[in-house]
């Protein structure tokens, strides 16, 4: 992607949401980079903490992991970056037997 077209599908540079979504690109691209991906939207955000970029936790409701995940969510909705390179650890999708009847269940 040409870098031209990337700025277009991004937030402004200078809004919260545009820094965080270019923060959250670089350090895809890191972990492409280093053959990390796939990775989660926890650990990027620790790893945000960690360098400095967002605070752990905001005074009120809203939280920084709420900011990333909207970051990276609009990266992955605009093609920048793919779906399947942020997982979801924490969440499974369970597979549950059934059948029209209960005669038919047992």
């Amino acid at each position: 992607m040409e870098a031209t077209e990337l700025e277009e599908r991004l937030s402004k540079p200078n809004t919260k949401a545009g820094r965080l979504q270019r923060a959250c690109l670089r350090l895809v691209t890191e972990h492409r980079r280093d053959g990390a991906i796939p990775t989660s939207n926890r650990f990027l955000f620790y790893e945000l903490v960690s360098r400095g970029v967002i605070p752990k936790s905001y005074p009120g409701k809203r939280q920084p992991l709420q900011d990333i995940s909207e970051a990276l969510t609009h990266l992955r909705e605009t093609g920048i970056v793919l779906w399947e390179e942020i997982v979801d650890e924490t969440r499974v999708l369970s597979d549950w037997d059934y059948a029209d009847t209960i005669y038919q269940y047992l």
